[in-house]
């Protein structure tokens, strides 16, 4: 029987420059957020009551057809994901299944449904395919990097496209927010143009050994993340194929999410008009981006809703009518995460099990 030395794990607060970055991003968004809410607060408050007191809210007057329709492509989208992911794990030569990951692919959706945040289910995901995987914990850690990164890329991707082939409702656009949307623009297809090219030279520039990675680690603040970041790139270097199948199902996939917003605006009798789909391509990608800062429970209830609220004042819509489509949409993803929950528990069960196995086989 061999003693393994008794090693007490980090608390809590412990301060590590990857705990110190995150939180630093953390408390500022909350702190504008604050600055906000002090300074405009009640202004802003005063506008919502006005504005709802036009709202039509009405059962009768729902739009269900546009609501099921906002559902099925959201639901098509969800599985679209998991696909994606299988994608990544099948080019590490990492054993899974389509039907395993669309079962931890779910587990991870309900999570993020649950926890801060749109991005912190992958925690178990990830610790479920690395103790599946012990063999190769580094490349089933990669995959959900990877998976991440590219799906945000993908939408900022499709967005840049869909924006192209409109650039005269773009510029025509006359509103409040005109030169805010056309910045939003110029940001979205920046990033999508700086993909390209880092995929360009992540392809056929010698970056070969650790020697690279070595010198970025040291780059102050930002180091250790960067060099975790290439090392998980670095691992799809031998399958660039991979990653442009996992980025063109991703831009499949980011249709129905941006799509989902719309209809579910499209659902509400009131108040005002809805934006056109065209500026929903615009603004979600930012939206999206923002929801992956964890902030608040249940996928940052109420703060995200605001903020969405205020990217449909960007573009000539009213705050409310943005905010109650945002609360529609987490309807849908509600409904789309009840059938993750058929799955959660077995797969729950199934990860103590995994973890059990080798404290059991070390007092052996």
């Amino acid at each position: 029987m061999s003693i393994s030395p008794d090693v007490s794990p980090l608390p809590w607060y412990a301060f590590t420059r990857r705990n110190v970055i995150r939180w630093t991003i953390i408390l500022l968004v909350i702190g504008i957020l604050t600055y906000f809410a002090y300074h405009k607060g009640s202004e802003f408050w005063e506008e919502l009551k006005k504005q709802w007191s036009q709202t039509n809210l009405s059962i009768n007057e729902f739009g269900y057809g546009w609501f099921i329709t906002g559902l099925i492509v959201f639901f098509v989208s969800v599985l679209s994901t998991f696909i994606r992911w299988r994608i990544l794990l099948h080019a590490l030569h990492i054993e899974c299944s389509y039907l395993n990951a669309i079962r931890l692919g779910f587990v991870s959706y309900v999570g993020s449904m649950l926890l801060p945040g749109s991005t912190m289910g992958d925690a178990f995901k990830a610790g479920f395919i690395m103790k599946e995987n012990p063999g190769n914990r580094l490349g089933a850690l990669a995959s959900i990097v990877v998976d991440r990164f590219i799906g945000l890329y993908s939408l900022f991707l499709l967005s840049a496209c869909v924006g192209l082939f409109n650039l005269n409702t773009i510029w025509s656009y006359e509103g409040s927010g005109a030169d805010e949307l056309r910045v939003a623009y110029y940001v979205i297809a920046s990033v999508a143009c700086g993909g390209i090219i880092f995929y360009l030279l992540f392809i056929f520039l010698p970056l070969q050994g650790k020697g690279y990675r070595a010198r970025i680690h040291h780059i102050k603040y930002i180091g250790k993340f960067l060099s975790t970041l290439l090392g998980a790139f670095a691992q799809y270097r031998r399958y660039p194929w991979a990653m442009v199948q996992a980025v063109m199902v991703g831009m499949a996939g980011h249709v129905g999410f941006v799509l989902s917003y719309y209809f579910a605006s499209r659902a509400l009798p009131g108040p005002g008009p809805t934006p056109d789909w065209q500026m929903h391509f615009i603004i979600i990608p930012f939206f999206m981006v923002f929801q992956a800062v964890p902030i608040s429970f249940g996928g940052n209830l109420g703060v995200g809703d605001l903020v969405l609220g205020g990217l449909y004042q960007i573009v000539g819509a009213m705050q409310m009518k943005g905010l109650l489509a945002s609360l529609i949409q987490r309807l849908i993803t509600w409904i789309v995460a009840l059938i993750g929950l058929i799955w959660y528990i077995p797969l729950q069960r199934k990860f103590q099990t995994l973890k059990a196995e080798p404290a059991v086989s070390a007092s052996e």
